[in-house]
């Protein structure tokens, strides 16, 4: 992640100071300042290692008080104070429901705090960037090898049972030579209603004018391809026509990759994104696993033995049953 200028403050006060103590380390710098959430980057009291903090701070109902907590704007507004008290206990929720994941490809919790006034979780600090800054791949091997790669974390988790639901760009981090990590559900922004980020590109039965489709692992599905597919045009996917869906996925990719080097590898590559596209999620692959198998990847050493489920069951909000 990129960080501030630990020197100078966010805009607006929207996190600690540099230097601060926080959840028993002290801060180094800013990583990132959200809608919802104030990521840190400090080192422990003991010098040893440096962690990343998950301060819970949503910009639209808090500013800081003297010492850096967030406080209510306006403490009577009964309105507000539901909204945060939702929006916290969805947090908590997730956060103990990543506590007991031990998946290489889910962010670790290692710590859930109240401290100095706020809501905490201590994470690792892991090396890479959001997919939304994962430079673009430069061929279709390039983009074949990072669809696989990205499914990985996603395959984890269909594997045991979840469900994203609300996947978007910032919340898969990437580096070269490691495993892409899933950062969180965003449970706390859906429970405070915020819309999505605008490079998502919304899966059909996400649509309020589609809410009778059922969810489930096939959401996810769309939604990592519908990112990659964003990434490569630097602009949504926007949902075609099922008659045009092979062309319009083609032309991003000639647009984005050029003429195809290898044509039965681009012929792999549109089929398997079609397929994860496509508007009714019966149509789209069950799972990661099986949009991995339509691109012609083997399951790694940590699925042997393990099935997945095929059945089409209709699953709640982020982190549900698959």
């Amino acid at each position: 992640m990129k960080l501030h200028d630990p020197t100078t403050p966010p805009p607006g006060g929207a996190a600690r100071a540099v230097g601060s103590p926080l959840a028993g380390c002290s801060i180094e710098a800013v990583l990132h300042a959200g809608p919802v959430f104030t990521l840190y980057r400090a080192v422990q009291a003991s010098g040893r290692e440096r962690v990343v903090i998950k301060e819970y701070c949503p910009q639209s109902l808090c500013e800081r008080g003297p010492h850096g907590a967030p406080l209510l704007r306006d403490p009577d507004d009964a309105g507000a104070f539901a909204a945060f008290e939702t929006g916290r206990a969805a947090f908590v929720d997730e956060l103990h429901m990543l506590q007991p994941l031990r998946l290489p490809g889910l962010v670790q919790v290692r710590g859930i705090l109240e401290t100095e006034g706020s809501l905490c979780a201590v994470l690792p600090l892991l090396p890479g960037v959001t997919l939304a800054e994962v430079p673009l791949p430069p061929s279709d091997a390039a983009l074949h090898a990072l669809l696989l790669s990205l499914l990985e974390p996603l395959a984890q988790l269909h594997a045991a049972g979840l469900v994203h639901g609300a996947l978007h760009a910032r919340q898969l981090l990437w580096a070269s030579g490691h495993m892409p990590v899933l950062l969180g559900f965003s449970m706390a922004a859906q429970a405070l209603g915020l819309p999505p980020p605008q490079d998502v590109g919304r899966p059909p039965e996400l649509d309020p004018r589609s809410a009778h489709l059922p969810r489930g692992a096939w959401t996810d599905v769309y939604a990592l391809a519908a990112l990659v597919m964003g990434c490569l045009a630097g602009r949504p996917w926007t949902q075609l026509d099922p008659a045009d869906a092979a062309d319009g996925v083609a032309a991003r990719l000639e647009q984005a990759l050029g003429p195809a080097a290898e044509p039965l590898q681009r012929r792999v590559l549109v089929k398997a994104l079609c397929a994860a596209l496509a508007a009714a999620p019966d149509e789209r692959p069950p799972h990661a696993g099986a949009l991995r198998e339509l691109l012609g990847g083997s399951a790694p050493l940590w699925q042997a033995g393990r099935e997945h489920e095929d059945e089409r069951r209709t699953a709640p909000r982020g982190a549900t049953g698959a």
